[in-house]
């Protein structure tokens, strides 16, 4: 698993839109945050589900979240998606991560965003 160092981006500066890495295969993580965003650029003769994974017991009541699939997945060849937000509750683990799997990783990027006021 890649942890992923997310992008400043802001409504007066933007953000750097071509830092983007390649998927991992045992998928990747990144900082919740309500504020937190993941971008996936997909290359891929396939389409790229992007699944998300909450830890155990974080959901309410301390219930557990089963892993789920965001919609839609990322369209093959040239699909680009972005998803979020992402806060800490219920997404994020005990370090404040955020963990994501995806279907294809070749030839799949992502970036991990985070958008400042």
């Amino acid at each position: 698993m890649a942890a992923l160092t997310p992008v400043v981006c802001s409504r007066t500066g933007g953000g750097a839109a071509a830092t983007l890495s390649a998927a991992s295969a045992g998928g990747d993580t990144m900082p919740a945050g309500g504020q937190a965003f993941l971008r996936v650029k997909n290359g891929n003769a396939a389409a790229c589900t992007v699944t998300v994974t909450p830890v155990a017991g974080s959901g309410p009541n301390g219930t557990t979240i089963a892993p789920f699939a965001l919609s839609p997945a990322v369209e093959a060849t040239t699909g680009e998606r972005i998803f979020g937000p992402f806060p800490q509750y219920p997404f994020g683990d005990t370090n404040g991560n955020v963990n994501f799997s995806y279907s294809v990783t070749s030839s799949v990027t992502v970036q991990a965003l985070l958008m400042s006021s």
